[in-house]
This record gives structure tokens, sequence and C-alpha cells, in this order.
């Protein structure tokens, strides 16, 4: 496998670098601070591997759904690093990186649910590497009902409600998503899920 360095700031802040077979990880929750922290955090990684940029063959980032500012850091970085050293970008979305913690099993039907705040969740499909629904906006009354309408084997949700608990997401996932992914784009054409427009962009009527 390639070495290569993830991002993903749609909810909060991960980074994982992966060099010379082995994952390094690490993770913040607060999300008010990820521009002063997304740098210092690659820095500390790649330092702990003992390499830099350069030497990697890949980027990699989640590309949403998530908040607009948390994208627009995570996502403007991973840009500015593949265009700087002329790198490919793997993109994978909030729900098909979230499936990976369960199975890549291509007999398995997954269903992925996301917060999209407020209340609204994005929920996907996914039979291994092999999108059966990409994301889509529903309310979370409606989850239920989804659930019972799309056969599947495993269940993956970022957020409780009801009788449905959170899930408990791993690192490995990113290794995985990484590894099976194969949405390669240029950082020209690098494009955001938004959980919601900025209100700027909004029209009337819209949330």
């Amino acid at each position: 496998m390639s070495n290569w360095l993830f991002i993903n700031t749609a909810q909060g802040l991960e980074v994982a670098l992966y060099w010379n077979e082995k994952l390094y990880y690490q993770t913040s929750s607060v999300a008010k601070n990820t521009m002063s922290l997304l740098l210092p955090i690659c820095d500390q990684l790649i330092g702990n591997a003992n390499t830099n940029l350069n030497e990697l063959d890949t980027f990699g980032v989640c590309v949403g759904p998530g908040s607009f500012t948390g994208l627009r850091v995570g996502i403007g970085t991973i840009k500015a690093f593949a265009q700087v050293l002329d790198k490919p970008i793997i993109t994978v979305t909030t729900n098909q990186l979230n499936a990976y913690n369960v199975s890549n099993d291509v007999d398995k039907t997954i269903a992925s649910c996301v917060d999209g705040g407020s209340s609204v969740c994005f929920v996907a499909l996914y039979q291994g590497n092999i999108v059966l629904q990409p994301p889509t906006c529903i309310s979370k009354l409606e989850l239920h009902k989804w659930l019972s309408l799309n056969q599947h084997s495993y269940l993956i949700t970022d957020f409780s409600i009801g009788d449905i608990p959170t899930s408990n997401l791993i690192p490995n996932r990113i290794l995985m998503a990484m590894k099976n992914t194969k949405d390669i784009v240029d950082y020209q054409a690098l494009q955001p899920l938004y959980i919601r427009q900025p209100q700027v962009l909004r029209k009337i009527g819209e949330v």
C-alpha cells in the first residue's frame, strides 16, 4: 500500500498517517479549534514517522457530509498539499468512512447514518465497496422507517436516537477506506458535501 496522509474535519478532527505499513493517528473533538490544531497535528504525526510530505504518495480527505467551517479547513489544507506537491487525492464521504468501521465484506449490506444536526441525518447503503445508496438527507423521525425499508446486515451511526445507540468508531476504518476507495480526484475537482450551505448562499426558505 502507498504512504499517505488523511484528514477528516467533517465533525471534529481526525488525522491519520500511513507510513511503512504503520498507522499513526490522532484525534480531537474540539471542533472550534480545528484550524489551529490541524497543522500541528500533521507535523507531529509526520515527525513521529520520521518522514516528510514530499515522501508521501497520496493524500486523503473526508468530503462530508459535515460542517461548513470544518470541511473548508480540512479540504483547503489537503488541496494545498496536493497542489504544491503534485499528488493525487482520495476522497471518501463521512457515511462511507464510517461504514468501513464495521466490515468490507462484499456479501454484507451496511447502513451508515451520520448526524446532520437539528432534526435531520444523512443515510447511505453500502455492500462491500459498492455504493448502493449515496448519502441522502432525511428527517431523524423517518430513520426507523428508512432502516425497516432497507435491509442491512450492519448499522453504523455517529449519533444516538431512541433505541439506536452511537457506534464506536475506530481509526482502522480510515486504513480500510484508503485501501479500498477508488474515488481519486485532482485538487481542482475537490468539492465538499456540506450538511447545509452557509447562510449567505442559502435561498429563501432553505435551512
